[in-house]
């Protein structure tokens, strides 16, 4: 019998509105449909033999390399100096940690993959020095939140690892197209900053002069020194 796939999308959104976990929500709606239309002589095997398939797929290498490409970033200290160096060439305009805490965000995406690893990294290495200069609350956690689900969006992404196995699809191609979207996402970020701080300057006043105050061989070496390990990392 074939199934109308809107139903199960109208139990979907029901039962997360009514605050269930969502991998609990997808699967329990799965199993109950495949039992029920399919019955569990036909479903059975199916999900079993699923679940082989995927257990020896050697696409799940990439996982645990993601994760401690993104750990050693992390440790290193490369992300804070990334950061300073974005810093110091944004800091003379309105709002302009925030874009660079953006900016750091993108980088940083195209070597953690995850998520939570993102917004740890970006919290710790950027949300002291926007709220000590008077930014707005509210925009700062904005601004790192956005910025950290681009760990889940730029590639490599460990979510988008896991859709293509599930779903069949190309992972290349995936990769591909959610670099886009990542970069769009993060463009539009930076101007909806940018225009609100230039709207209301008191959400992210620019940062004095004398504290920016740092020669151009200085800048050149602090952001060689934090984009390289990023880039190479990131091959």
């Amino acid at each position: 019998m074939e199934i109308n796939p809107l139903w199960l999308f109208l139990l979907l959104v029901v039962f997360v509105f009514l605050g269930h976990p969502l991998a609990y929500v997808l699967g329990a709606i799965g199993l109950f449909f495949g039992l029920f239309f399919w019955g569990g002589y036909d479903f059975s095997p199916v999900v079993y033999y699923r679940f082989l398939e995927m257990a020896q797929s050697f696409i799940w290498v990439c996982v645990p390399l993601f994760i401690f490409m993104g750990y050693m970033l992390e440790r290193s200290g490369v992300a804070d100096r990334l950061y300073q160096a974005a810093h110091m060439s944004l800091a003379g305009i309105k709002g302009g940690l925030a874009v660079a805490t953006i900016i750091i965000s993108a980088i940083l995406a195209t070597t953690i993959g995850v998520i939570g690893a993102s917004v740890t990294t970006v919290g710790v290495v950027s949300l002291s020095p926007m709220l000590r200069r008077g930014y707005d609350r509210r925009l700062v956690a904005g601004t790192i939140l956005a910025g950290g689900g681009l760990g889940v969006i730029i590639p490599p992404s460990i979510l988008l690892v896991l859709y293509s196995e599930f779903t069949g699809t190309s992972l290349g191609r995936m990769f591909m197209a959610s670099f886009i979207c990542g970069l769009v996402l993060a463009t539009l970020y930076s101007i909806y900053i940018l225009v609100r701080c230039r709207l209301n300057p008191e959400l992210g006043p620019p940062v004095p002069a004398e504290e920016r105050a740092v020669s151009a061989g200085k800048k050149i070496l602090l952001a060689s020194s934090s984009i390289l390990p990023v880039r190479y990392s990131s091959v």
